[in-house]
């Protein structure tokens, strides 16, 4: 049951890190779809969506291979979820820095809105949270031994 978790975890995510990146390199480009996007706060970000796009692959790609029993699959799962934390503490970490120049150095008027760190990239994240909570302590066993 828990590896059919691990596959449901990694297809369910790498499906939705690939939509919302697909969603923000298109945003760039095609101007109906930044509309759309702007009005659901998905910002027109072709870096930040490549970045999705790749964390998503990686989740598809332990999805397929846990399912066909390939015993790298979980290794995978892992390297998405790291993903997925590491880009979240960047965008949670970028709009805080927003939130500091806009305080001490915006113009008079100008002010700082916390709807603008809820990018996909950060609420992403606690999907990442969540499964390195499930299943941080299989990553990390053996990692405080010396070979």
């Amino acid at each position: 049951m828990a590896f059919t978790g691990k596959i449901a975890f990694c297809g369910i995510f790498g499906i939705l890190y690939l939509a919302f990146g697909l969603v923000q390199i298109a945003a760039s480009v095609v101007p109906v779809v930044a509309e759309a996007a702007g009005q659901l706060q998905i910002p027109a970000d072709p870096a930040a969506g490549f970045a999705l796009m790749v964390t998503g692959a990686v989740f598809l790609s332990g999805a397929v291979k846990m399912q066909k029993g390939i015993p790298e699959g979980p290794a995978f799962l892992y390297v998405g979820i790291l993903l997925g934390l590491a880009f979240g503490l960047i965008a949670f970490l970028a709009s805080g820095a927003q939130a500091v120049e806009t305080v001490f150095f915006g113009e008079e008027g100008t002010v700082w809105q916390a709807g603008t760190m809820l990018v996909p990239m950060f609420w992403l994240a606690f999907g990442a949270v969540a499964g390195f909570l499930a299943w941080g302590r299989e990553f990390t066993r053996g990692m405080d031994t010396v070979s």
